[in-house]
C-alpha cells in the first residue's frame, strides 16, 4: 500500500524518496493498540512491552485524534460505510483509564 502512494506521488511530479518514506513508519505498538481495541485491561497491555505508561497513552489518544479527523473527512465525501466503521474503531479505543484524564 505504502509503495503504491509513492508511485502515485512520483506520478504526480512531487519528489519523494520510497526508501527513506517506507523506513519512517514503526509498527512497533500495533499489537497493544489492537490488544486495547479488543478490550484487554491496561495492566494487561504494558506487560506486553516495555514502552513506558504515558507512551501508550499518549498514543492511543494520538489515535483517537487521527479517527476524529477521518470520521469528519468521511462525512465530508459522503461515505456511510466508512463513516460508521471509523465511530466503531473510535469507540473500541476510547474506554477506561486511558481517556478518563
Amino acid at each position: 500500500v505504502f509503495s503504491i502512494f509513492c508511485d502515485i506521488q512520483k506520478e504526480s511530479k512531487l519528489e519523494i524518496n520510497t526508501k527513506t518514506y517506507l523506513e519512517s513508519f514503526s509498527f512497533g505498538l500495533m499489537d497493544i493498540v489492537f490488544a486495547w481495541s479488543s478490550n484487554a485491561k491496561f495492566h494487561e497491555i504494558t506487560k506486553m512491552t516495555s514502552t513506558y505508561e504515558g507512551t501508550i497513552i499518549r498514543v492511543l489518544k494520538r489515535l483517537d485524534e487521527l479517527l476524529s479527523e477521518l470520521v469528519t473527512c468521511s462525512k465530508l465525501i459522503g461515505n456511510e460505510n466508512l463513516l460508521q466503521t471509523l465511530k466503531q474503531c473510535k469507540k473500541s479505543i476510547k474506554r477506561d483509564i486511558v481517556f478518563n484524564s
